[in-house]
């Protein structure tokens, strides 16, 4: 009787090994590498396994689909809204341009020595806005922005802009890497735009 037992005890563990356990396992690896970033259609073979667990096997396989497809169309219009915001700062920053060299026109036949400087003010403030725009076009589709690298662009187009007016200004700056995403860049950067270009002409400023 006991050497039938055993016998019988082997067979069992034989059966639930080959029908269920090693699908389970199976499937359990490819859930476990699903979930953990592994992003590829999963194809089980469940051929042999019990209808329960092949049944499992084909919902987990229409899920990883259905999951693949919802993601590739995220991130399809991801692309395209990037794409846009980069156009808008392009056109936008080719336009502020195109004012300020407008404004410029009208500064040199302006003959009023009081109208002159407040058209003098407005175009430094459009051409800082132009910088801004135009660096964040070159990093729009990025997940943030480096804040310094922009933070020093802005700075070294207001100085020309006022070295080209004999408004000689020295600007010292010791910048740290600083990475932002665009919801906080696009503030920072205008409102630093808005200081510099209001600076005096004989303004001597160190930025840390």
């Amino acid at each position: 009787p006991l050497l039938m037992w055993v016998s019988a005890m082997t067979v069992a563990l034989l059966a639930t090994e080959n029908l269920v356990n090693r699908h389970m396992r199976r499937l359990g690896v490819a859930m476990k590498s699903f979930s953990g970033g592994a992003r590829k259609q999963i194809d089980l073979d469940l051929a042999g396994s019990p209808v329960e667990i092949q049944t499992l096997g084909q919902s987990f396989e229409a899920m990883t689909a259905t999951i693949l497809r919802e993601e590739a169309q995220l991130e399809d219009a991801l692309r395209q809204k990037e794409h846009l915001l980069r156009e808008v700062h392009h056109r936008t920053g080719n336009s502020l341009q195109l004012i300020a060299s407008i404004m410029r026109m009208h500064m040199r036949q302006e003959k009023s020595e009081a109208v002159r400087p407040i058209l003098q003010g407005l175009h430094d403030r459009v051409m800082g806005l132009a910088t801004v725009h135009m660096g964040l076009y070159q990093t729009s589709g990025q997940k943030d922005v480096q804040m310094d690298e922009l933070v020093a662009g802005v700075i070294r187009q207001i100085v020309a802009l006022g070295n080209q007016q004999s408004r000689k200004a020295r600007i010292e700056t010791k910048l740290d890497p600083l990475r932002l995403i665009p919801d906080q860049a696009v503030p920072l950067s205008l409102l630093l735009t808005e200081l510099l270009a209001g600076m005096s002409p004989q303004t001597e400023a160190a930025a840390g």
